[in-house]
């Protein structure tokens, strides 16, 4: 029964489809300007071991065809070694997966096509991930158009664009393979003889990451719900050849990978679990989800509320749709829970939440909108007698409306503030300062069979990249007791260089405005020598540092744009301490040191000088010291001599040939 009433012809108008491109342009800009605030803040990329990984795994291809790469063949050889050990196994699965075995090849290839046109893989990565943020919020809303129109959608895009706002920042393989599902499903239930655009996009999706497989498995079912009036041979021959191509996309990732096939699969070693412990794991991390979805809209009595008035509110030709979406994503959240990764709790749960969620948000889009058509025809018929239909429905609207309401308190005020603690803890999260020219200054001092122990893996990818898989390395490993009784028997051992992490960790000393660190005297007289501050690149109007001396002098220094060293004028009188201030309100963004050296030293942080730095005037008991022999006593017995410190990780070379590595 129709209401025919301005909101109801205006659901399927041209100022329908206008608001849903209002509604998908100010929320792209949105999300690109988060993005865009995220990557000018870091020094590294978003989530560096996973991202830095899939950039090794795009430079791969060139031994993939046909290249001669021993790097890539040393490690297939030690990768493949035997051993008992749980925390080798542990090392080598993590190696294995993210090297050896490439599990979304066209990431890896879209990957290694942008960055022909881009000055770093570091670019390509952030080229690539505003490419995926823009497709997954164009699929995202043709979904949502095709299973509830364009007011519903634009009303349930908008809700949506607040859960999970950083699976909007990480470009990550998975989120392009569930954009393309999504297109997938889209395509399918949008035209039930779109059979070659499911399939190409699903086949994409699939391509990308493992996860395609579920929106394949997904678009599938709901085909053979939705379009249940067809004929049964054409239903059974869409299934096979959906089956088919299923089948035939597996075996072309497991023959994309046939090159490490003759290395296994390193047992996961890590702590073992039970299904049944693993179920509940993940049923925790589910209703976590749930509670966090429930938060967001006032609480847990508020969340049913607002749905069951909302699907009361739907019209009859509605309500089956929704419902059913509703309880193929309840079933697909369960059925996630069955799998279970050691070590991953809710790893696939997770990831299915977040479709789940949208198609939350979309059917409170529809309950939205039919909530203003109802009380507006209220208001239509409030002088006459109208349907006891309408009249249900007027009052489920007051309801849905007061729970609205009372969600939007709790949806919308706290989402400024959201997205910009977002962005600071994604900015600030494993930011690490990575030079990847640091492998090439030290290739001058690698010989032939030399190896290079790493104790952190974002450096280990790094070595890889810069060398193309030229030259031999060895595992990237936590420092520790039993290394040497674990890798004596590879090849080439011991290493005749470490790569250990900067003892400041992240390689630099970021300062805000009116934020200062200490640079204290041990021993000596080192300020004679003179003092020169490193900073780096910085946007926009430079940077004063002010500088002060136990000895009262002061001065005022200003950083230029291009970054680089910069001479301190007024230091060679002080004898105890110098203090180091960036003046207040030149800029809001940090600022990063990433160098302090003494006199004409070709590195960049002051090694053996008798010095310490305070990073932090927060916290005036943390002193960071740069010697040499503290790494030795670490667990090196031989001594080492630090050849390179540009960034978060220092190479050290060991200072002889025959004693013992470590400590027993």
């Amino acid at each position: 029964m129709s209401l025919h009433h301005p909101l109801e012809k205006m659901s399927e108008s041209r100022i329908a489809w206008l608001f849903l491109i209002v509604v998908f342009s100010g929320l792209l800009i949105w999300k690109a300007d988060l993005l865009f605030q995220v990557q000018n803040n870091r020094h590294s990329p978003v989530e560096p071991d996973d991202i830095i990984g899939y950039m090794t795994q795009a430079v791969t291809w060139n031994c993939r065809l046909g290249q001669t790469c021993q790097g890539l063949d040393d490690l297939s050889e030690v990768l493949g070694k035997s051993t008992d050990d749980p925390w080798v196994k542990y090392y080598r699965y993590r190696q294995f997966h993210r090297l050896l075995y490439d599990n979304s090849p066209l990431y890896s290839l879209s990957l290694r096509f942008i960055r022909l046109a881009s000055s770093s893989w570091e670019e390509a990565s952030n080229h690539i991930a505003l490419l995926g943020m823009v497709l997954l919020q164009f699929t995202v809303t043709w979904l949502l158009v095709v299973l509830y129109g364009p007011i519903p959608a634009s009303i349930g895009l908008g809700l949506s664009a607040f859960f999970w706002m950083n699976y909007f920042i990480f470009p990550f393989p998975w989120l392009f393979s569930l954009a393309f599902g999504l297109g997938s499903i889209a395509a399918i239930l949008q035209n039930s003889r779109g059979w070659v655009v499911f399939w190409s996009l699903g086949i994409i999706a699939m391509l990308f990451h493992p996860f395609g497989r579920l929106a394949f498995l997904a678009g599938t079912f709901f085909y053979l719900i939705q379009f249940q009036n067809y004929k049964k041979q054409e239903l059974i021959r869409f299934l096979l050849l959906s089956m088919a191509i299923f089948i035939a996309v597996f075996f072309i990732g497991w023959f994309l990978n046939g090159f490490s096939d003759h290395v296994g699969n390193p047992h996961n070693a890590q702590e073992s679990q039970s299904i049944y412990a693993g179920i509940l794991q993940n049923l925790s991390i589910l209703l976590s989800i749930v509670k966090g979805w429930a938060n967001r809209f006032g609480g847990g009595v508020n969340f049913v509320w607002l749905f069951a008035a909302g699907v009361l509110l739907l019209p009859a030709s509605w309500r089956m749709r929704c419902v059913l979406a509703l309880v193929i994503s309840s079933l697909a959240l369960l059925a996630s829970t069955l799998l279970v990764l050691p070590g991953y709790a809710g790893a696939l749960t997770g990831r299915v939440a977040l479709p789940v969620s949208m198609i939350l948000c979309g059917v409170l889009g529809v309950a939205t909108w039919y909530a203003l058509v109802y009380l507006w025809s209220s208001i239509l018929y409030f002088k006459g007698s109208f349907p006891k239909l309408y009249r249900l429905n007027t009052v489920a609207a007051v309801i849905f409306v007061v729970g609205a309401l009372q969600s939007f308190t709790f949806f919308l005020a706290p989402i400024p503030a959201a997205a910009n603690n977002l962005v600071n803890h994604i900015s600030a999260r494993h930011n690490y300062l990575i030079n990847p020219d640091q492998i090439k200054n030290v290739a001058k001092y690698i010989k032939k069979g030399d190896r290079i122990l790493f104790l952190s893996e974002e450096a280990f990818y790094y070595y890889y990249i810069q060398t193309n898989f030229k030259k031999l390395a060895t595992i990237a490993a936590s420092l520790d007791d039993n290394l040497e009784d674990r890798y004596r028997n590879l090849e080439g051992w011991p290493p005749r260089f470490i790569s250990i992490w900067n003892p400041l960790k992240i390689g630099r000393i970021d300062l805000a405005p009116s934020e200062e660190f200490t640079i204290k005297v041990e021993k000596g007289s080192p300020f004679n020598k003179g003092l020169a501050i490193k900073s780096a690149r910085v946007k926009g109007l430079p940077s004063i540092l002010s500088i002060t001396t136990d000895t009262g002098n002061s001065c005022n220094v200003e950083l230029p744009n291009i970054g680089g060293w910069q001479t301190i004028p007024c230091v060679e009188a002080a004898t105890k301490n110098v203090k180091v201030k960036r003046a207040a309100g030149d800029k809001e963004s940090l600022i990063s040191i990433i160098g302090v050296k003494f006199g004409d030293s070709s590195l960049n942080w002051p090694w053996n000088v008798g010095v310490s730095i305070t990073p932090n005037s927060k916290y005036p008991d943390v002193n960071i010291r740069f010697n040499e022999a503290d790494i030795k006593n670490a667990r090196f017995k031989c001594p080492v001599r630090v050849i390179d410190d540009q960034g978060s990780f220092v190479i050290a070379q060991r200072q002889c040939d025959f004693d013992p590595l470590l400590n027993k």
